[in-house]
């Protein structure tokens, strides 16, 4: 007997949208328009980089900003860069910088294994002189979840004593921007890419 296939029904909502292009139009305008940001902030990373030689090992230094792009980060299109971005067994060094559709523009610092042995004494002389109120110190285990719910991060000023140091595999600092704010999302990824080399570089 042959099977008969489902009717498609759409909501009004879903069919108003299946019907007009443009704002899937717009949505590839702003996805290209953060991917041109990126592409500009890769070589203004690498120059506030070179203000530190010695910061970061050379292995970590030789390998180039990459940018991605998506669609599936909790449903929603993403796109993110990676710089400097080292990822091995021995040891991770990220800080990632990512537009997340809906929701805000993100700097993320991740630092596992070796590389987080090599720079916590530097991260807890430094993150006293990081905004409690625009900083988070991550509370999961999995470093590659963004998301800003109180089951991933808290702000610095509400996270627990020693936090830092009681995670044994790897620690993650991030700051967020709302969508909202746009206008603001290259000074603000500027601002906190030279702030973390700075936070890197504290116990210098």
């Amino acid at each position: 007997m042959k099977a008969i296939s489902p009717e498609l029904h759409f909501s009004i909502e879903e069919a108003t949208l299946a019907e007009n292009v443009s704002w899937l139009l717009t949505k590839h305008t702003i996805i290209q328009k953060v991917y041109r940001l990126f592409g500009a902030l890769s070589e203004e990373y690498q120059t506030l980089l070179a203000a530190y030689p010695r910061l970061l090992p050379e292995e970590v230094i030789a390998i180039s900003p990459k940018i991605y792009k998506g669609e599936q980060y909790r449903l929603l299109p993403y796109v993110m860069m990676d710089f400097p971005r080292y990822f091995s067994r021995s040891g991770t060094l990220a800080i990632r910088s990512l537009f997340w559709w809906g929701n805000h523009f993100s700097v993320h610092l991740v630092l596992g294994g070796k590389y987080k042995m090599q720079y916590e004494a530097a991260l807890e002389a430094g993150i006293p002189h990081l905004s409690p109120h625009e900083w988070y110190v991550q509370t999961t285990g999995n470093p590659w979840e963004h998301h800003f719910e109180e089951d991933n991060y808290l702000p610095l000023n509400n996270s627990a004593p020693g936090l830092l140091s009681g995670k044994e595999d790897y620690l993650k600092l991030a700051t967020l921007l709302p969508v909202s704010r746009h206008n603001e999302a290259s000074s603000f990824f500027s601002a906190s890419f030279k702030t973390l080399l700075q936070i890197l570089n504290s116990d210098q």
